[in-house]
């Protein structure tokens, strides 16, 4: 996963290729009560920390939100969990069980 935030004035690009498993059940937990629906302010908040969490603390949450062009602030948080959801899935170890053991 990747962002490009403005952090203290300047632009800087953070990725990271490790999503604790925590952060993705936290991302379910949102899933499941039905927060990632409807994107209110709650629900990006949220989604926010776990972005924050899955790029290890680099940034904070005020520092995304004053970070990031307001007209990008939906599209980053969509992304990023389209990337947990879909990814998980596609490189995960769930493609290496056995067919008969997955789902």
């Amino acid at each position: 996963m990747k962002i490009d935030i403005r952090i203290d004035g300047k632009e800087t690009t953070l990725t990271t290729t490790f999503v604790s498993g925590l952060v993705y059940r936290k991302y379910i937990e949102l899933s499941e009560q039905g927060m990632l629906d409807d994107l209110t302010l709650e629900a990006r908040e949220k989604v926010v920390e776990l972005i924050v969490e899955a790029f290890g603390k680099q940034f904070t949450a005020d520092q995304f939100w004053n970070g990031l062009d307001a007209r990008e602030i939906d599209v980053v948080i969509l992304q990023f969990c389209n990337d947990l959801r879909t990814q998980t899935k596609r490189e995960g170890k769930l493609n290496q069980l056995p067919e008969e053991m997955k789902d």
